[in-house]
């Protein structure tokens, strides 16, 4: 149905791209890269409050079109991430 990543402290935020790159949905903390990574793509709230948490499951759960709606985005905002170059194994 969605990824939920209620996250205090985040990274790059990788999974939240995996997921949307598989046009699953997003909803996300406001912390760390999050915001940055998942932009109008996902819901997001603040991960210390359960409410607003439980509000943007709610959404995503009731609304069809919504999930349609940040599916759409969320595989556009994918194509936008560029991960950087790992180093090669070989010698």
């Amino acid at each position: 149905l969605a990824l939920v990543q209620p996250s205090l402290m985040e990274g790059f935020g990788l999974t939240p791209v995996e997921a949307m790159a598989c046009g699953t949905p997003v909803a996300c903390s406001t912390a760390g890269s999050l915001p940055e990574v998942v932009g109008e793509a996902g819901l997001s709230f603040d991960p210390r409050d359960t409410r607003p948490i439980t509000r943007a499951l709610m959404r995503i759960a009731g609304d069809a079109r919504l999930r349609r709606e940040l599916a759409r985005r969320s595989l556009a905002r994918a194509g936008e991430s560029r991960l950087p170059a790992m180093p090669s194994s070989r010698r």
